[in-house]
């Protein structure tokens, strides 16, 4: 198995996993729907517990981490490998806390509960990824799942091998 140095995060994303100015009227609705895609594509987990994992992470500390981006996220038995999907909005939508303001694009991932450092090496890369506003620009004029997967492929985001305080704050 290769080290986490040697992944990217483009390592994880599947075109049939990504839905492209999804139209929803809240962030639940974009939660389920990306565990709905995930599950369709990769039916070894139960969606419920996905989504009720993703809805009491969320309730219980936001996972907006920059303004127009959420990083729902659960720990799900059952799996052996990461699962990623993503939506870019086809409006924006206010997550749990809503004074972190709206929300245009979703990236839910599902890690093995058996990896609990494997989803925070997953969050610290896109964190340090979106810390511009113009990567999420990008992502915003994607037009197809292709095109989303080849911009994170253009990046070559690579996950960290060590954490540090910093890469998750």
């Amino acid at each position: 198995m290769a080290s986490l140095a040697e992944y990217r995060f483009s390592d994880f994303l599947k075109v049939e996993n990504i839905l492209c100015h999804l139209a929803v009227a809240d962030w639940e609705t974009a939660v389920e729907a990306l565990v709905g895609v995930l599950h369709k594509n990769h039916p070894i987990f139960n969606p419920a517990d996905a989504v009720g994992a993703c809805m009491e992470r969320e309730r219980a500390t936001s996972t907006v981490i920059t303004p127009r981006l959420a990083l729902p996220h659960a720990r799900v038995a059952g799996m052996a490998h990461v699962l990623v999907g993503i939506a870019t909005l086809a409006a924006p939508v206010l997550f749990s806390e809503k004074d972190r303001g709206p929300v245009d694009v979703v990236i839910l991932i599902l890690t093995p509960k058996s990896s609990p450092g494997l989803y925070l090496q997953v969050l610290a890369a896109l964190s340090q990824e979106f810390r511009s506003p113009e990567t999420l620009d990008k992502l915003m004029l994607c037009k197809t799942p292709q095109e989303v997967v080849a911009l994170f492929d253009q990046h070559g985001l690579h996950l960290p091998a060590f954490l540090r305080a910093r890469d998750v704050m």
